[in-house]
């Protein structure tokens, strides 16, 4: 069931790997779930939103760079990564926290778009780094899913100190 917010840590949604797109469902994910995840990805003013985070199981995610439209990408399948670089990353999932995660600055990305049309791009800078996290998502993984022991607990600390502090504030 789509939710009208994030779903946040903990959430079994996030952890479950998301289905294929296929023809007989692809109406459904344009026309219920992409206009969903963009109207709660800005509200929360995200960069990106996978499907599984509104609790959908399908694999689509979006991204909205500043100055650019919405962009859908169905099925998406990383086909090369170079240029290895630290980046500190969040998410709307964790909010209150953030940590440095190694990811390729290059990529070349294979997805379907709304017509269920094939394309490959070539990607680098924050949109190839926000494809990956995006994609992670869609695998059921977080970006402190790439971190060390120490660091990850740091976040998770950090993100339950932001969850009772906010709890406190409404």
């Amino acid at each position: 069931m789509l939710t009208n917010k994030v779903l946040r840590l903990n959430r079994d949604e996030l952890r479950t790997p998301a289905i294929p797109v296929t023809q007989e469902s692809i109406a459904y994910v344009i026309q219920a779930v992409v206009p969903k995840m963009i109207e709660v990805m800005r509200k929360e003013k995200g960069l990106g939103l996978a499907a599984n985070q509104i609790g959908d199981i399908h694999q689509v995610f979006v991204l909205e760079m500043e100055g650019e439209q919405p962009q859908t990408f169905i099925n998406p399948e990383v086909l090369e990564e170079s240029d290895l670089v630290d980046h500190v990353e969040a998410c709307l999932s964790i909010p209150g926290t953030s940590a440095t995660v190694k990811r390729f600055n290059k990529l070349k990305l294979r997805y379907l778009d709304e017509s269920m049309t094939s394309q490959e791009v070539s990607l680098e800078g924050i949109k190839a780094i926000a494809v990956q996290h995006e994609v992670d998502h869609l695998s059921g993984l977080l970006y402190i899913d790439h971190l060390g022991d120490t660091s990850r607990m740091f976040c998770l600390n950090k993100h339950k100190k932001f969850v009772k502090f906010s709890s406190r504030m409404r």
